[in-house]
Formats: structure tokens, sequence, C-alpha cells
């Protein structure tokens, strides 16, 4: 047998080792027995050592840790199986500490059978003698390495979050910046171009209202399509302006009590000339029992007039656009 071996009635009571029990049938262990099955089957490694620092007992659990068995690691020094004790610890250090009678723990690198090292906790303390001398030194360790390398990779993880954190807050702060720099521009843009839009404006009206008799037809229609245009670019500009307003947070709704077919009808007046160019009819079919609608009126004829934009946009030319505009049973309005 190996001498490191726990003998059978180590581990199990025999028939003498079995009391009464008061009427049960348990086995009553002796208090060796008792400690010899505790050591031999706690889920933590034991290594005991001689003042020499050789083996002198291991549990079953640190056979399964370091993959020797029992016999292979009887007399075996101890700076075979441990390579360090820590950091800016050796071996012998530790022993010294656990010999004065001090105890000693932290971390240890074990060497296994194969070579591969494995990362424990530990701690150590001494057994005395009768004569309170160290006898044997005891060592109860845990292999932590998967928890090791699992907090190795969160590190890693996190130094690469913190790295994108960092990056992103970068990136935040230049684009920021870059929309400061928009918003600023079209808020100078907008109004720079308010200023002759207003002169263009307001003289071709005075020609149309005060002029038209003095004017020849071809003229006159010239003139319309550039008081036109003025109109159709004032709402370019204001849409730039709401635009800025908007990513200000300074854009202010009006709401009010509105009808939506005569807002439908009021846009689909200004887009008539256009229709009437490609010969697009626009044909409406408007709930006269719709209830009224609360909202911005600017607003809702932005909506408007984009939507039948779009639609005469990407309409072929002869063709119909058809609007309808109903109230459904749950009051939303389609």
């Amino acid at each position: 047998m190996c001498p490191m071996q726990p003998r059978q009635n180590e581990l199990y009571p025999t028939d003498s080792q079995v009391g009464e029990g008061r009427g049960t049938e348990r086995p009553m262990y002796s208090e060796s027995t008792l400690f010899a099955r505790i050591v031999e089957h706690i889920p933590g490694g034991v290594i005991v050592f001689a003042t020499d620092a050789r083996v002198r007992y291991v549990n079953s659990s640190a056979e399964r840790l370091l993959k020797y068995n029992r016999c292979e690691l009887a007399g075996m020094p101890a700076d075979k199986i441990i390579t360090e004790a820590g950091p800016a610890r050796r071996w012998i250090d530790v022993r010294n500490e656990m010999m004065n009678g001090v105890g000693a723990d932290g971390s240890v690198l074990l060497v296994r059978s194969d070579g591969n090292e494995i990362l424990c906790t530990f701690k150590g303390f001494a057994i005395n003698d009768f004569a309170n001398q160290p006898e044997e030194l005891v060592m109860v360790f845990r292999d932590i390495s998967q928890e090791y390398r699992a907090n190795l990779e969160i590190e890693r993880k996190n130094i690469e979050m913190a790295k994108m954190n960092t990056e992103l807050i970068r990136s935040n702060e230049e684009l920021k910046r870059v929309s400061e720099l928009k918003t600023n521009f079209l808020s100078i843009a907008s109004h720079e171009l308010k200023t002759p839009l207003t002169s263009i404006k307001g003289y071709s009206e005075i020609i149309i209202e005060n002029m038209s008799e003095l004017l020849d037809p071809a003229v006159r229609r010239m003139v319309e399509s550039v008081n036109r245009a003025a109109d159709r670019l004032h709402r370019v500009i204001d849409n730039m302006l709401d635009v800025t307003r908007i990513e200000q947070k300074r854009l202010r709704l009006r709401p009010e009590t509105l009808d939506l077919r005569i807002i439908a009808r009021d846009c689909i007046a200004e887009l008539e000339q256009f229709l009437e160019q490609r010969s697009i009819g626009i044909q409406c079919k408007l709930d006269e029992s719709l209830s009224d609608f609360y909202g911005d009126k600017m607003r809702m004829q932005q909506v408007f007039t984009n939507l039948f934009s779009n639609a005469l946009k990407y309409s072929p030319d002869h063709s119909i656009i058809e609007l309808d505009i109903h109230q459904e049973i749950d009051e939303q309005i389609h």
C-alpha cells in the first residue's frame, strides 16, 4: 500500500467503533476517523509537509488538482510542485512564516504532473508536537485558475470599452462642434437670403398689382413666375430656419381648431399652375362629416404641401393624383 493511502478504518468505522446510538442505527465515528473522512472529502486540496518541506500527506482533491497519485507525491520536495508563493514571496519565506507560528496565506502557483501550472489561493499553518515545536506544515489550497483567466478577460474587455468610450466621447464632441457650425451657418445663411428675397418679392408684387396694364402679357407672366419663385424660395428658407429651431429646441407650435379639408384645398390651389403645366389632375375625396382637427395651421400646411409636391414630382404627366381624407371609427383621421 502507498504510505499515504488512508487505511480502511480511518475512513469507515469498524464494529468496535459503532456505538449503541441510543436506539438508532447511525454509526458513531471516533474523532480520528471523523477527521480523516472530513480531510479526505473536503473540496479543497490539502498537502501536509514535514519540516524539511517534503510531502507527507495529500487528500484526494489535491491528487486530482495536481494530477499525481499519492505514491508519486510521497516524499516529493515542496519546490518541485510549488514555483511561486505570491508577488515578491518565495516558498522558503512562506515556510518560515508557518514554522514561526505566524501562519501564511496568499496565492501560489502549483505545477501539475503534466507541467502545466495552476493558480491557487492558500492558507498555511504549522502543527506542533508535544514540545510545542513545529512537526508538520499544512497547506490548504483552492484552484482559482479559471476565475483568474475570467478576471483577466473582463479586465481586457473593460480596457477595450474604456478606449471605445473615450473615442465615442471624442467623436461626440466633434459631432457637436460640427452640428453647431452647421446650425450657425443655416441661421446666418437664412437671414442673409431673406433680405434680398424680400426686395424681389416686394417689387414683383408692386409690378403685378400696379403696372399690369403697362406690361406685355409675356412679360407679365415672367414677373408672376419670379413672384412664385420668390414664394418657393421663402418656404425653403423657412424650412432651413425650422431645422435650426428644432435642433436648438426653440420650435414653438401654435395649435388651433382646423378644418383639414380647407387646408388641403388651399395647398392644391398653390400647386395649380404646376399641375396644369404637366396636365396632372387631383381627384379629391373629402369626408364631409370630418371632425375638426387641433393642430398648428402653418405646420399642417407644410405637411400637405410636402405630400402634394412629392406626389406631383413622382407622377407621370397626364396622370391623376388621388386624395382621400376620411375619419375612422376610432376617430383617427387618415
